[in-house]
């Protein structure tokens, strides 16, 4: 009985395993993830005090979203932007292709940069395909958050930042007064069925 189980389940993740990755509101099923360039946020004035606390919540909601390949640090390219006009021209380094290409082949980059600004901590965070032929085609997102000028402020402005990169990208999350459904992912489809579920928060 156990094998005939096992032979009619098969079929079934198959065909999950071979559908195209969906993005929807009701449900995203994935069986591939976007790679995702983060690079390392700097920050001026009083601000950079705060950017390690920022850095490493900004990649831990990214990570805990499962919705990601997150590219590793050691694949980034030498030439990190912080602003769109930062990017340069062609295919060479410091260009939008350098992140689109082998070896990093990020589908998106997620870049920007803090400062101080009437003694709040200011952060101004861009999300780009960078497999599209121009900045204005590649500009998904480009917005500014204002925090308090410690820690916590730069806490907060990482978990809204990440939160508005998994809007852009996938739709609203269920904490989203507009969307009355859940979206939950399957993450994993293992040889032996076994789901493993998680909401994104």
């Amino acid at each position: 009985m156990r094998h005939l189980c096992g032979v009619g389940l098969w079929p079934a993740l198959l065909a999950l395993l071979s559908a195209p990755l969906v993005y929807g509101q009701d449900a995203h099923i994935v069986n591939r993830y976007p790679r995702l360039g983060i690079t390392h946020f700097r920050g001026a004035g009083g601000s950079a005090a705060f950017m390690p606390t920022f850095n490493q919540t900004l990649l831990s909601d990214l990570r805990k979203s499962s919705g990601f390949t997150i590219v590793r640090p050691n694949m980034l390219p030498f030439l990190q932007p912080q602003r769109p006009e930062d990017f340069r021209p062609g295919t060479g380094p410091g260009s939008m292709a350098e992140w689109a290409n082998p070896p990093v082949r990020a589908n998106h980059l997620v870049f920007g940069y803090a400062a101080e600004q009437n003694a709040t901590f200011a952060l101004y965070g861009y999300l780009f395909d960078v497999h599209q032929p121009t900045i204005d085609d590649a500009q998904l997102l480009a917005q500014r958050y204002f925090e308090s000028m410690n820690d916590e402020g730069a806490r907060r402005a990482a978990h809204n930042f990440a939160k508005d990169i998994l809007t852009t990208i996938f739709g609203p999350s269920p904490g989203d007064p507009t969307n009355g459904r859940e979206i939950i992912w399957v993450r994993n489809l293992l040889p032996s069925a076994n789901l493993n579920l998680e909401r994104i928060q």
